[in-house]
């Protein structure tokens, strides 16, 4: 089977990121070999039940490749996109499949994934239902929307084009951010084309407007707009208009960030306050059951133009919850945050342990932290900067490492998981209970194959579901350590 031929595949099920998995039985206007029949077939953007006609792209020796050409049977399953963008925007893949179904899916993806990956069997009894999202639309809290052109050469706003990684098109409306950001974005948009300022050619180096970053506290209302532009001068003359604009629509925070780059040289942003407050604030509430019944802590964070905070306000209460009750924390107790970003887990954990020491990366993302501690009155939580592998050879190195062996550890690390140095460390450390949380649930169930086979049980497996309409999946993941001979799942 050549690439170029044409197939007829009916989609079986979808696999992990969205891709529909059908197998090879007829070819149009030409015999299959006997090593190609019963091949299994990838076809992006397909549903269970589809029958499609597809274009070979790739022939393996397990698999194939294939792109659609067209759909000649609908899915049972599929519904109308509510976007009229569904077929171009690299957004939301399964707006076309009711929410009940995406839900559905992503459960089998992380028992796949803990089956298939990791090996596990008998995971019925620790595997949760997943918990979805009660506002599965305009529940972004961050929207990046791209300056740019199509493929005539006409200035657009809006996102890229599924696949094109600088064709832009232009949106008419969006459902995954809330009818205030939209209209910002709009006014925006209008303030662009009036003023004709061009966008930003990658190719050329040339070009003033880069994307238009919207955040939304959505539990505090308020607002922060950041222009991104290059390193060209933004018109003086402008920039009041501009700030009006944004003020008659209530925004708390504007900003004009210029990033400035060069072959060969690093590159450089500069964020300029043009309104309002520095940074604004988004609040969380987080419940936790004790003894005497279910009691609830409100945090605070301040997020500035680049800070990371979760895009779903709400399903982070949810998936924070499950992260911390997976430790079964007493006051006394010390926490390891892995891969602790501006501090959000752990400034939470503090409330409840003793001491917390959170590792991170990322220098601008610990000084968010440390601010963020502050704010909550967090005075028993510390943060080290560094990869995580090397830090802890650090600690050991300096004889510091002995001092948390046994304490609990949550782990929250890249799509790309766990280096075999991180896991070495973690083993030595030897912590009573692990709560690692994911955002993929393949390098996780790899990761977890090797914590297991070190003598550490999974005691409870929670998938939540915190961008709804996309492939996307978070799961939670205890685990604690093995008394003896175990099963896998207990």
């Amino acid at each position: 089977m050549q690439k170029g031929k044409e197939i007829l595949i009916r989609i079986e099920r979808v696999g992990f990121k969205g891709v529909g998995v059908g197998v090879l039985e007829k070819a149009l206007n030409e015999e299959l070999l006997d090593d190609d029949i019963g091949k299994k077939v990838l076809v992006q953007n397909t549903l269970p039940g589809e029958l499609v006609l597809a274009n070979v792209s790739r022939n393996k020796k397990n698999y194939i490749e294939a792109r659609k050409v067209k759909t000649l049977e609908v899915s049972p399953l599929a519904v109308e996109p509510r976007c009229p963008h569904f077929k171009i925007c690299g957004g939301c893949k399964w707006q076309n499949l009711p929410y009940d179904e995406q839900l559905k899916l992503k459960q089998e993806h992380v028992r796949e994934a803990l089956e298939h990956i990791g090996g596990f069997e008998n995971l019925e009894e620790v595997v949760r239902p997943i918990i979805g999202c009660s506002s599965p639309w305009n529940y972004r809290n961050k929207v990046e929307l791209s300056f740019g052109w199509d493929e005539n050469m006409e200035q657009t706003f809006g996102f890229h084009s599924e696949g094109r990684r600088h064709d832009i098109f232009d949106i008419s409306e969006c459902h995954l951010m809330s009818p205030r950001m939209f209209e910002i974005a709009t006014s925006v948009k209008g303030f662009v084309e009036k003023n004709n300022l061009k966008p930003f050619k990658f190719r050329e180096n040339a070009g003033l407007l880069r994307s238009l970053i919207i955040r939304e506290g959505k539990n505090t209302g308020e607002v922060l707009v950041d222009l991104l532009c290059s390193g060209e001068d933004f018109p003086a003359n402008l920039k009041e208009e501009f700030v009006e604009i944004l003020k008659n629509l209530n925004v708390d925070s504007v900003y004009l960030t210029h990033i400035k780059t060069a072959r060969g040289q690093r590159t450089q942003r500069e964020d300029i306050l043009l309104h309002g407050k520095e940074k604004i604030e988004e609040k969380m509430t987080i419940s936790r059951d004790e003894n005497d019944g279910a009691h609830n802590e409100q945090y605070t964070f301040e997020i500035s133009p680049s800070s990371f905070f979760q895009p779903n306000t709400l399903q982070a209460e949810i998936l924070y919850k499950e992260a911390i009750e997976n430790l079964k924390l007493e006051p006394d107790d010390t926490v390891l945050d892995l891969f602790c970003g501006t501090g959000t887990i752990g400034i939470i954990l503090a409330k409840f342990a003793s001491q917390v020491i959170g590792i991170e990366l990322n220098p601008d993302a610990v000084e968010d932290a440390k601010k963020n501690a502050e704010l909550n009155n967090e005075g028993n939580i510390e943060f080290l900067v560094g990869d995580v592998g090397k830090v802890l050879e650090e600690l050991e190195n300096e004889g510091q490492l002995d001092k948390l062996v046994g304490k609990k550890i949550v782990i929250d690390p890249p799509r790309s998981g766990l280096t075999p140095l991180m896991i070495e460390y973690i083993l030595k450390l030897s912590p009573t209970t692990i709560s690692y949380v994911s955002c993929n649930p393949s390098t996780q169930a790899r990761d977890l194959k090797d914590l297991y086979e070190n003598g550490y049980k999974i005691t409870s497996v929670q998938p939540v579901d915190m961008f709804p309409h996309t492939y996307h999946i978070e799961n939670v993941v205890g685990l604690s350590k093995s008394l003896g001979e175990e099963s896998k799942a207990s």
